[in-house]
This record gives C-alpha cells, sequence and structure tokens, in this order.
C-alpha cells in the first residue's frame, strides 16, 4: 500500500515540476527531487526513467553531480516558502508556540536552501568544473569500496581485491563505475559464489550477473553488480575474478600504473573533459579516452570521435603507454 502512495506522491510532484518549468512562481529542481526520491522508494523502473529522461534527468543530475541550486530556483523557493509559512503562522495558527514553530521551519529551510553553492551556468557549459567532479565521484566510489565489504568478502575465501581502472588512475567522472579484479591461486566458481554471497547480503547491492570463462583464455569468473548508493544513485561494480599466473594477472594494474605516470595536468583535464562530452547513453571504454589523448594526441571531442572512428574497439585492448 505504501508503495502505490509513493508512487501517487511522486508523480503529483513530477507534474508540478513539469509546472514549474513553465510557470515562473513554481519551482522545479525541488518537486523533481522530491519525485526522484519518492520513486526510488517505490518503483526502479519509474526512478531509471526519470534520471534517463532528456530535460527533466537534467534538472537532477545538475544538483546530484555539482550539488549546487541554480539562483532563480533559491529565488523562487524563498518566495514562496515565506509566503506560505507566514500566511499560516498569521491567518492560520493561533498559539504563540505554533507560530514560533513555523518562523523556526522557516529559518531552517532557509539556512539549508542557501548552504548549496549556485549554480550560474548551464551544465554543459561547465567543463571547467571536471576535476571538481571527478573528485567528488572518486571519494564517493572508494567509500563504497571500503563500507561495502568489498576487500573482506573476497578476502574470507582466500582471495585478494585489487581496485584497477579509472578510480585507480583518478579518472573517474560521471560514468559510475568501479572496477575490481581479484585474484587467488585456485579459480573456483563455488569459492567465488561465496564471496558474492556475502556481498549480497548489502541491502545496496540490487542485482546480480555472472560469467563462466574459467574455461577460455582469460581463465576468469566475471562478476556485475548494481549496487545504489546513499543519494539514491546507481552504480556499476565489475569485479573479475582471475587465476593467478594466468595471462592477466597483475595486467591491469600495470597499466594503470604506467597510464598515471605519464598523466600531466593538462593530459588529465583533457581526459575528464572528453568524457565530461560523451552524452550520458554513449558507452566509451576508459583505454579509448586515454589512449587517444596519450597516443593519439587528442584534445578535443571532435578529434576524439574522429580517432575513434579510424580505431575501433577489438576485443581487449593490450596497450602500455
Amino acid at each position: 500500500m505504501l508503495k502505490y502512495l509513493y508512487i501517487v506522491a511522486g508523480t503529483l510532484s513530477l507534474v508540478l515540476g513539469i509546472v514549474g518549468i513553465f510557470v515562473p512562481l513554481l519551482p522545479t529542481t525541488p518537486f523533481l527531487l522530491l519525485t526522484a526520491a519518492l520513486y526510488f522508494r517505490s518503483s526502479p523502473q519509474l526512478y531509471r526513467r526519470l534520471l534517463s529522461h532528456k530535460y527533466l534527468g537534467t534538472h537532477i543530475r545538475n544538483f546530484r553531480e555539482h550539488r549546487a541550486i541554480p539562483l532563480h530556483t533559491k529565488m523562487v523557493s524563498l518566495l514562496l516558502l515565506w509566503a506560505t509559512l507566514s500566511y499560516c503562522a498569521w491567518a492560520v495558527a493561533e498559539s504563540l508556540g505554533l507560530r514560533l514553530f513555523l518562523a523556526a521551519v522557516a529559518v531552517g529551510v532557509t539556512w539549508h536552501i542557501l548552504s548549496y553553492k549556485t549554480l550560474r551556468t548551464p551544465l554543459p557549459e561547465m567543463a571547467d568544473d571536471v576535476e571538481a567532479l571527478s573528485e567528488r565521484n572518486s571519494d564517493r566510489a572508494w567509500r563504497i569500496v571500503r563500507a561495502g565489504g568489498f576487500f573482506g568478502a573476497w578476502a574470507s575465501i582466500g582471495a585478494e581485491a585489487h581496485v584497477v581502472g579509472s578510480l585507480r588512475m583518478g579518472l573517474l567522472m560521471k560514468h559510475r563505475d568501479i572496477d575490481l579484479h581479484v585474484y587467488s591461486s585456485l579459480l573456483s566458481v563455488s569459492d567465488s559464489f561465496r564471496a558474492v554471497a556475502l556481498l549480497a547480503r548489502n541491502p545496496a547491492v540490487r542485482q546480480i550477473t555472472y560469467r563462466n570463462l574459467v574455461d577460455t583464455e582469460e581463465a576468469c569468473i566475471e562478476w556485475h553488480l548494481t549496487y545504489v548508493d546513499d543519494l539514491g544513485e546507481e552504480w556499476s561494480i565489475d569485479m573479475i575474478h582471475i587465476l593467478r599466473g594466468s595471462r592477466y594477472d597483475g595486467y591491469f594494474e600495470q597499466v594503470a600504473e604506467r597510464i598515471r605516470a605519464r598523466l600531466t595536468p593538462e593530459l588529465r583535464h583533457t581526459i575528464l573533459s572528453l568524457k565530461y562530452a560523451t552524452p550520458e547513453s554513449v558507452h566509451i571504454a576508459g583505454i579509448e579516452y586515454y589512449r587517444a589523448v596519450i597516443e593519439g594526441g587528442v584534445r578535443s571531442y571532435a578529434e576524439f570521435l574522429e580517432w575513434r572512428r579510424k580505431n575501433p574497439l577489438m576485443g581487449v585492448v593490450e596497450w602500455l603507454p
């Protein structure tokens, strides 16, 4: 029953948010944030559709990625807040205690809204903030890795987990993905399942998929998790359980360290800016950005698209800078 109440309330809030796009006196972002919170608690499908929407999702991402609120939204929200509570305090509330309570609510909400920085430019024009966004998302990712019990779960079967990929290199951007490579001297499917079963106890883990590549050249077991953080946003966590001494034992850690050694502030900013410019719906392997910038001399998104056309990704890229 509560689930359906959340959906109804979220849909009503969504309607008000859409109306706010066309009516200056009605704020949009607060209603969309409320809709996202209600849908997250009631309907994952509606929640994902909202965040992936071309226009409505942008309002939510502006706030969640930059922790900022447009100046117009702040002003209208505060105006409506004080107008509504002032009317209630003097025309509805009869006791002094209730009036003081409403005043305290108004002051508290005002302080909360003003505590967020002001978003003065649209999201597509904020590429100068790529380092700050990367740092924030990297901090969130490391908190997930440490608090999610990943290292302990794999250690329970005698395996050792390493962070690899963009998070290891400090190049995580707006795509929320975490890569772990796990090594053990015996590649046992049952042991691998036991470790992941421990992770599955965490309610933040919403989905798990599995692929058995034990008898292939890769000699590994692939695990793909969907993890929902405390902001209600989904993270993709890829865990590759690898046999020690096999072909890719330590290889991607070596790639990461070699790339880190080549990074200058200019190259790092270029890579982050290219990732930032990539549309949300387009998935590009991180190694393509790194190779294009470091080896190919790419410095703009247009150059990057042309470089990808001439250098299509074919399977596992074995490239060391």
